[in-house]
């Protein structure tokens, strides 16, 4: 039996949303030991990762015209549509469990829920600043051209 062999696009998606399953899990577990979040830290957390996604897409469009083509950066370009989308469900969990804290209920999901929400967001933030630093990795640009042509320069 052989595994199937995704494309990059869709291997980078992956890789966020195992990368974010992952990382909740492992928190979940440190988060057991602290009480349960309250309903209002939970929606901050909602509210900040709505507040991530236009920044998302504005990043987006100014990174991707500058960079150029490859395996490697559609794989990139996956991982970042991933982060957005493990964001986006973040913060229905969050808003699930504002409601699942007002109805008095608290168990191991609240630790889960927050644990997905924290790793999400911090996931999406980190790519979000690690996008400018990597524009230049992917660039297919030329080396900057003098402000002057030398044809046209005064001759002293």
């Amino acid at each position: 039996m052989r595994l199937p062999v995704y494309e990059p696009l869709t291997r980078g998606v992956l890789l966020a949303l195992f990368s974010v399953v992952v990382g909740s899990i492992g928190a979940a577990f440190f988060l057991g030991a602290v009480p349960p979040a309250s309903p209002d830290l939970l929606q901050s957390l909602a509210l900040v990762g709505a507040i991530l996604l236009p920044a998302y897409v504005v990043e987006v469009i100014w990174l991707v015209p500058r960079m150029g083509q490859g395996e490697e950066l559609e794989e990139w370009l996956g991982f970042i549509v991933g982060a957005a989308i493990a964001d986006l469900l973040a913060i229905a969990v969050a808003m699930l469990g504002v409601q699942h804290r007002l109805a008095g209920h608290s168990n191991s999901l609240d630790d889960l829920g927050l644990a997905f929400v924290i790793v999400s967001l911090v996931v999406l933030a980190g790519t979000l600043v690690a996008q400018p630093l990597l524009a230049r990795r992917f660039s297919d640009a030329e080396p900057a051209e003098p402000a002057v042509p030398p044809s046209t320069a005064e001759a002293p």
